[in-house]
């Protein structure tokens, strides 16, 4: 705890990076995240450099100051991002040559994640007479389940058959449980932890939501959609409208819900961090109502079931 510390820390790992990049000296360094970009940046020598930015948040919280982390940026080689939004505003926040800035989408073994989706779950009990919406990541605040689970709070009042999912482990997980609890929806919404293999849990549900306030390149929304769960998701920086939408602008926000070519865009939600009131936001109501749409039409969830198939293949 404490700066100076954190500082003794840094000068320690820039050190040992220093001393690693001489003992193997390395053609290219491709480093991942804020910190090891900075550590990366600053040993640089004679090898040359890559940055990979695998979430949005950088853009919103710089490391240290915009001048100084323009000059770290610059340092670098290549800029490489996992989506086109975060390109365009690395290109705009930090004045780099387009020519430097990249993007690579992540990867899938559609096939090794279909044939997972296919195993028998054991440890939980999908009722046939449910309909089951299901999210999955860390219980972190950047997920936003505050938001999901107020949203599915409005569903829950009037579908009794409607249940919530949340798969996944994080410092929240006490905090989203006392809301839950809070809202009276211990009988609807569970927290069934991290799991090796989430896919068969996603298949066994009717729809996915992701209801993140930030993103990358979000994998578990294009997991689901291997499986061919119809997918819902908010209108995040960045990912999800490449995603879902990719012939729409990657800068346009929806105001409402939003019929995109592979599944449902909800707009953004808000960084309330409201775990410990039963408060329903405008944003939650949006969510809900698409979240209702998808409840109510199944021929929709079959289309964009396939749709989400087909997708993947990109």
């Amino acid at each position: 705890e404490g700066k100076i510390y954190k500082i003794l820390v840094a000068i320690k790992r820039l050190k040992a990076t220093k001393k690693m990049k001489r003992a193997i000296k390395p053609d290219y360094v491709f480093s991942f995240g804020m910190y090891s970009n900075y550590m990366n940046a600053l040993s640089k020598k004679n090898e040359r450099i890559i940055m990979g930015i695998r979430s949005y948040d950088w853009l919103t919280k710089p490391f240290a100051a915009r001048p100084l982390d323009k000059r770290i940026v610059s340092k670098f080689d290549s800029v490489n991002s996992v989506s086109y939004l975060i390109s365009s505003d690395v290109k705009s926040y930090w004045g780099l040559d387009k020519n430097k800035v990249r993007v690579i989408y992540n990867p899938y073994d559609v096939n090794f994640i279909r044939k997972k989706s296919h195993e028998n779950v054991d440890d939980f009990t999908f009722d046939n007479r449910c309909f089951y919406f299901i999210s999955m990541g860390r219980l972190s605040n950047q997920k936003a389940y505050y938001h999901l689970i107020k949203a599915f709070s409005l569903l829950a009042d009037k579908y009794e058959n409607s249940r919530l999912i949340i798969m996944g482990n994080g410092e929240h997980k006490e905090k989203l449980q006392k809301l839950i609890n809070l809202m009276e929806l211990e009988e609807k919404v569970f927290l069934i932890g991290g799991k090796s293999n989430p896919y068969k849990y996603i298949r066994r549900s009717q729809v996915y939501v992701l209801s993140s306030l930030t993103e990358g390149f979000p994998n578990a929304l294009v997991e689901a959609m291997c499986v061919g769960t119809p997918v819902i998701s908010t209108d995040c920086n960045s990912g999800p409208r490449e995603i879902l939408a990719p012939d729409t602008d990657i800068h346009f926000k929806c105001e409402q819900f939003e019929l995109a070519e592979y599944g449902v865009i909800v707009p953004e939600v808000t960084d309330e961090r409201a775990f410990v009131n039963s408060g329903i936001e405008e944003c939650d109501k949006k969510m809900a109502d698409g979240m209702e749409y998808l409840y109510l039409n199944e021929a929709v969830r079959m289309k964009y079931s396939e749709a989400a198939r087909n997708r993947v293949n990109n």
